[in-house]
């Protein structure tokens, strides 16, 4: 077999995301574009356009408030679910004139990595520094967790933000 094509650089796109999400709408989200506290989407079905100013475009952005670095995003079948270091929000398809609206869903439940955020069955599932959360869509829920004590005893926060990552198992 051939090895696949290399990745390329999508033309016209910003650059110094943290991370991105493709909408069912056919819109791709990034997040803290250029290390900035904002997320942008390019117009619907177009990559390569990122026009807010052309009246035929349906790309824009989206300020976060208050201003933090982004931690991670997920799209979790419903939303697109980002955190900054300060709190948890969705993103929601409005369409026009403002196609994506921003809420706030809580605070203190900043995943430990971005690669610690799930999918499931239930909804977003993540490890905090406050413990096992979930977001059904309508609820941000904290998860019981009888083990928790001793793994806020034992844990290396530091070690944790750079390797903490949850894994599909699939049988």
């Amino acid at each position: 077999s051939s090895p696949p094509n290399p990745a390329t650089v999508v033309e016209n796109a910003p650059t110094g995301n943290r991370t991105f999400v493709i909408t069912p709408e056919r819109f791709i989200q990034v997040f803290g574009p250029g290390g900035g506290s904002l997320y942008k989407w390019c117009d619907q079905e177009d990559d390569t356009n990122w026009t807010e100013d052309d009246v035929a475009s349906k790309a824009g952005e989206q300020p976060i408030e208050p201003a933090a670095p982004l931690v991670a995003a997920v799209y979790d079948g419903t939303e697109s679910l980002f955190w900054t270091t300060k709190a948890a929000y969705k993103s929601v398809f409005q369409g026009l004139p403002y196609i994506f609206g921003t809420f706030q869903i809580g605070e203190g439940t900043v995943p430990i990595s971005a690669q610690s955020v799930r999918k499931t069955a239930i909804g977003a599932v993540w490890p905090a520094e406050s413990g096992f959360w979930y977001y059904n869509g309508s609820a941000l829920t904290a998860i019981q967790c009888d083990v928790w004590p001793w793994i806020e005893e034992t844990i290396d926060w530091d070690a944790a933000r750079q390797l903490a990552a949850a894994v599909d198992m699939v049988s």
